[in-house]
Parts: C-alpha cells; sequence; structure tokens
C-alpha cells in the first residue's frame, strides 16, 4: 500500500539586488464554514471612472458598487482586476469600502497620460454570504484629460522623426511629465535598423535621446512598465540584419535604457528529498522562469531575473511506501542569492508530514494437535506493525492445564506436553518499539493426544502418512481446510483435495466427485512443492490460493448463510480406490470419517 503526498512548497517572493528573499511555504488547508445568512447575487454595479470616460485623473482609485455587500477575502487582483496598456497589472491595494458595498482598488503609481486602462470584475468575488454575482463586469477608460481631439481629419506637425519601413511605433510617457513620447523601430533609408526613443518636448518638438535599444527591422515595439516602479520600459522584437532578437529594456530614469538580461542571476533553489519518499517528481512550475539544473532526489532550479514582485511556484510530488516508521518526515528547500541580501532568515522553508503510529498486529499461529509428552513450538512470527517497528511478545496461557514456557517474551516460545490428553489455551500480546500494544490479543489452542503405538510384532502395526481434514471455516466469501497428516510417516505423493458445497447426499468415500453430488465446488491440488508433509505437520488451504484449481472449480459468491460445506482430503484417484495415498486407517481397514470434515456458513 502506498500513500501519495503532494509537496507543494516552493513559493517565493522576488529576489532584486540587495532585497531580503522571502520564501514562503503553499499549504493546503481545509476548514469548515458555517453559513447563516443567505443573500440575493450581487448586481446592479456602478462604475467609477464610469465606462469609456476620457478624463479620469492619473491618480484614480478604480471601483465598482453592489448592491450587496462584499467579502473582502475574496478580493484580489485575480478577482478584481485593473490592467493599464501601459502601467500593466495593478497589483496594490484591493479591499471594500462604504459598508461592503464597493470593491476599490488604489493604485502606488499614476497611470500614464492618454493610458487606456481596463477593469474587470469577475464571478470570483462574493458577497459576505458567499453568493458570487449575478454577471462580470468589464469596462475601460482613459487616464488623463484628452483635449483638442480631432473631429475633422488630421494635419502632419512635421516632428523631423526618423522614417523608417519594415518598423513598428508606440505612444508612451517614458519621462512620466504627463505627455506621449514616442518610440520607433524599423529599416531607415540607408537600409540600417534603428530603435529610436524620441522625447516629446511639447508644442510639437520631439528629440531624439542619445540611449536607445537594438536597432531592428520587421519590427514590433511596446511601452510598458514591467517592474512596476512607475515609468515605462521597452519590450522589442525584430531582425538586426544578422539575427532575430527579442529584448526588454528597462527605463534607468533620464533617457538612459538599459537590456535586461534573461540569464540566470545567481539566485539558486535547492530541495534535497528525503530518503523516506520514493520516486519524487517534479510536476512543474509557474510564474518566474525557473530551470531545473539538478537531477532527483538532489533537485537544483536557475531562477532567471526577478523583478520586485515577481515570484513562483514550484510543485513535487513523490511516495511513501509501508512499513513506514511513525514520525514526521520534513522536507526543506532553501534559496539562496550570489549577492549581498538584506535578510537571509526568511531563505528556507520545510514541508512536515506526520506518520501516525498504528498499533501492532498479533498472530499466534495456527492451532495445533500435538501427541502427549512431546515439545510443542508456539509460533508468534506472522505478527506484524504496518510501521515496520520492532515488536516485543507477551504469551500467556488462559486456559487447560499450567504448562511452563521456554519464554513469555520469546516470538517462539515451546513447552512440554502434559501426560494426558487435554486443550491448552495462549494468547499472545504484542508491544512496539513506541509502547503502543495490539488492543486485541490473538489466540491459539492446542489440542494434546494420545497415540497407542503397537508393537512391531502387532498384525494391524502400519508405518503410513494418515490425512485429516482437521478443519472446515465457510464463510460468505472464503473456504479454508486445513490437512494434518496424523500419521507415522510422512506424504510425499501429490494428492487432491475437494470441497462439496451444499452436496445431496454428503461424501462418504474416494472418489466421489462434486458434480455428482451437487451443483458447486472446489478443488485444490497439492503438489510437490509443499512435500513432504511430514508426521504433525499441516497445510491450509483457501478459495484461490496457489493450490486452488479454478479448472475443476465452480462456486457462486458470495455464500449464502446456511450453505454447508464439505472437505475431503486426498479424495480422487481414479486409478485407486483410496486416493494418492494409501492411508494406515485404509491399510488397517479402520474408519474413514476423519478424511472428510464440514462447516456451515453463518
Amino acid at each position: 500500500m502506498s500513500h501519495n503526498h503532494s509537496f507543494k512548497h516552493l513559493s517565493f517572493l522576488s529576489i532584486p539586488a540587495r532585497l531580503g528573499l522571502a520564501l514562503g511555504l503553499l499549504i493546503v488547508a481545509l476548514g469548515t464554514m458555517f453559513v447563516i445568512l443567505s443573500l440575493a447575487q450581487p448586481g446592479n454595479p456602478a462604475l467609477d471612472p464610469p465606462r469609456n470616460s476620457h478624463s479620469a485623473p492619473l491618480t484614480t482609485t478604480v471601483s465598482i458598487t453592489y448592491d450587496e455587500p462584499m467579502d473582502p477575502t475574496t478580493v484580489t487582483s485575480r478577482t478584481f482586476a485593473v490592467h493599464g496598456m501601459q502601467s500593466g497589472l495593478v497589483t496594490e491595494t484591493h479591499g471594500v469600502v462604504n459598508g461592503g458595498y464597493t470593491i476599490i482598488v488604489t493604485p502606488t503609481h499614476a497611470f500614464h497620460q492618454g493610458e487606456l486602462v481596463y477593469a474587470i470584475a469577475t464571478t470570483q468575488t462574493t458577497n459576505i454570504t458567499g453568493t458570487v454575482p449575478l454577471a462580470a463586469t468589464q469596462w475601460q477608460f482613459n487616464a488623463g484629460e484628452i483635449t483638442n481631439r480631432c473631429v475633422e481629419g488630421f494635419d502632419n506637425i512635421s516632428a523631423a522623426l526618423t522614417g523608417v519601413e519594415q518598423g513598428s511605433a508606440a505612444w508612451g510617457d517614458y519621462d512620466g511629465d504627463g505627455d506621449l513620447d514616442i518610440l520607433l523601430a524599423g529599416q531607415n533609408s540607408s537600409f540600417v535598423p534603428v530603435t529610436e526613443v524620441w522625447r516629446n518636448g511639447g508644442g510639437g518638438s520631439f528629440s531624439q535621446q542619445s540611449t536607445a535599444p537594438t536597432g531592428v527591422s520587421w519590427s514590433d515595439a511596446a511601452w510598458g512598465d514591467y517592474d512596476n516602479d512607475g515609468d515605462l520600459d521597452i519590450l522589442l522584437a525584430g531582425y538586426t540584419g544578422s539575427t532575430q532578437v527579442t529584448e526588454v529594456w528597462r527605463n534607468d530614469g533620464g533617457g538612459s535604457f538599459s537590456q535586461v538580461s534573461t540569464a540566470p542571476t545567481g539566485v539558486v533553489i535547492t530541495d534535497s528529498i528525503p530518503v523516506s519518499v520514493t520516486s519524487p517528481t517534479v510536476v512543474g512550475s509557474s510564474g518566474a522562469a525557473i530551470t531545473l539544473t539538478g537531477s532527483a532526489p538532489n533537485f537544483v532550479w536557475d531562477v532567471a531575473n526577478l523583478v520586485q514582485g515577481e515570484g513562483g511556484v514550484i510543485t513535487l510530488t513523490g511516495v511513501l511506501n509501508e512499513p513506514l516508521a511513525a514520525g514526521v518526515f520534513t522536507n526543506t528547500a532553501e534559496i539562496a542569492c550570489a549577492e549581498t541580501e538584506g535578510d537571509e532568515t526568511n531563505n528556507s522553508s520545510d514541508a512536515a508530514l506526520t506518520v501516525q503510529n498504528v498499533a501492532p498486529v498479533a498472530n499466534a499461529g495456527n492451532n495445533q494437535t500435538a501427541p502427549i509428552r512431546t515439545t510443542v513450538t508456539l509460533d508468534g512470527s506472522g505478527s506484524s506493525d504496518a510501521n515496520g517497528d520492532a515488536l516485543t511478545y507477551d504469551w500467556a496461557q488462559i486456559g487447560g492445564p499450567s504448562v511452563a514456557l521456554s519464554s513469555a517474551t520469546a516470538e517462539s516460545p515451546t513447552f512440554a506436553a502434559p501426560g494426558s490428553e487435554t486443550v491448552l489455551t495462549f494468547t499472545l500480546t504484542v508491544t512496539d518499539s513506541h509502547g503502543l500494544a495490539d488492543p486485541t490479543p490473538d489466540e491459539v489452542v492446542i489440542t494434546v493426544r494420545r497415540y497407542t503405538y503397537l508393537s512391531l510384532l502387532h498384525c494391524n502395526y502400519v508405518v503410513a502418512p494418515d490425512l485429516v481434514v482437521q478443519s472446515v471455516t465457510a464463510t460468505s466469501d472464503n473456504v479454508q481446510v486445513v490437512i494434518e497428516n496424523q500419521g507415522n510417516a510422512p506424504v510425499t505423493d501429490e494428492f487432491w483435495v475437494e470441497a462439496y458445497i451444499n452436496p445431496d447426499p454428503a461424501p462418504t468415500a474416494v472418489n466421489q466427485l462434486w458434480w455428482n453430488l451437487g451443483d458447486e465446488g472446489m478443488f485444490w491440488s497439492v503438489t510437490e512443492d509443499l512435500l513432504p508433509l511430514n508426521p504433525g505437520e499441516t497445510i491450509t488451504l483457501t478459495y484461490n490460493d496457489a493450490t486452488y484449481t479454478a479448472d475443476y472449480s465452480r462456486v457462486s459468491w458470495p455464500l449464502a448463510s446456511g450453505t454447508v460445506v464439505y472437505a475431503q482430503a486426498d479424495a480422487y484417484n481414479a486409478d485407486t480406490t483410496y486416493g494418492a495415498i494409501q492411508e494406515s486407517h485404509e491399510i488397517t481397514g479402520g474408519a474413514y470419517d476423519d478424511n472428510i470434515g464440514n462447516d456451515t456458513v453463518p
């Protein structure tokens, strides 16, 4: 039996230069929520700024007001998303005001002049009783007042920009002065790929900035605040004349831009999986660019450049196989940066799995029949513990004349059988290494018999095996037959054991096949790999074990209560009248009854 456990644990925050790392542990918790009030689905939303507004302040908040109070714990940048086409997703403060009726987002950076902003209120928010809105709401608006809108045509303002072909251009307020600047890329009149930034000086004048990204033609260029620092950066793709490139250029201020490397930055995550976890596997990762460089069980990941607020999740799975010792199994992941950090106390995280201690199970062995004054061995070797703990043994006699065990704490103690016929009963209790005992001790019965050994001169003395059906146990879903050799010679030849289900009449002799006495029955084949069966030894047969012969068996499970099941040892041999084994009672003409036993399904 195995248990699958998924370690979803490597949730980490951004690691900019000289900023502290933060490694969090993603743990899924289950709880119970009691609903004491039911409200209608939120609807009738009121939007601010209004839909298609063209004059929202650059520092505007964004809100939606419903006709039901909303649960603030369901409001996040994913359930109420505000996205500027240049600023990107607003991840700052999300909450509710106005008695809970209004969901509001308060950006910490101003929007850019003329920026188009989308707002999406999803149905993943809920009111205070957990009811989702009637429908999702989406609207857009422009930030900053737009004046002198053209209604009758356009005029060339003669801005003296570089002429390009096979190119692209984008508006954006990269310097934050409230007016739109220009990013253009393409092939100029000299057939040279160029990429240029032109600053808006006002009054229709633009000046080219000296620092510019890689020149490309067949280009696509865009502004966007990828690092959420409040100014616009550049995304550029195209052909340099020799190769295709896609680059990100960070706005460093003052008209200066620097290319952002996507190569590993010295940020490394390690996770050495405990040896108790087999087949550890990386399911995947999300968020930041994370590259697996190590192999199980010692995983290593390189992390690409992270901006402030950026992070990711790595998901691992593994298997814990029984037996598994009780205790806490801890998986520890660590993150390290080549640069100096402000706080290294949060650079590791643990995911712990607690394995409970399970009580062991005592097994006192099969019931036995022993001659008087012989040595009898009890057998507790079948006892087990699901945690694999070492066991201690405690044997106690609870029935019959008192006998002395060789050791009451041994796995398999011995004792001398009394000199007269009797029945002895013992119990076995096992305890694991943590002191936890089996609450239900197992019981074993030893039947002591007197056997009469005749003189070698006695005419009826034979040396031969004697197969006996010691017991038949029938239940609704199983039949168990225990065969014992009560003779004075071993059984060395293979033989059949047959079970009869509701036979009519009951079997009384060899070669009475079950299909001649009823509709259902079973066969077991005791083959040479189970022989010899020495005097006093037993063989236990059950439905569908290795000896069960399905080709000669037919049973309709479950067996109904009251079903009578007979069993016969050495039941068939077409060439003889005594079966495969000529037993002592068959040689001496003794009774045949011991070869047949029966039981009734409770």
